[in-house]
């Protein structure tokens, strides 16, 4: 049986932006770079296949919808 270790909150991020497939993953990492920029003490991690950013027990998470029917 092969033991899975877990991975670290960062590299749980690049790995889901490394597996993602949207049209927008490009602008999306800059946007998870701004946020994370503004203040030290943002976290980041991949709950649910989505990315939660946190801040002193609160979160915010970005959902990524699909781009058909949005233009």
């Amino acid at each position: 049986m092969a033991i899975k270790i877990k991975l670290s909150n960062h590299d749980q991020v690049k790995e889901f932006y490394g597996l993602l497939n949207h049209p927008l993953k490009e602008v999306m990492m800059e946007l998870d770079q701004i946020i994370l920029e503004t203040d030290p003490e943002i976290g980041e991690q991949i709950n649910g296949n989505r990315q939660l950013f946190t801040i002193r027990a609160q979160w915010l998470t970005l959902t990524q919808k699909s781009i058909k029917g949005i233009f």
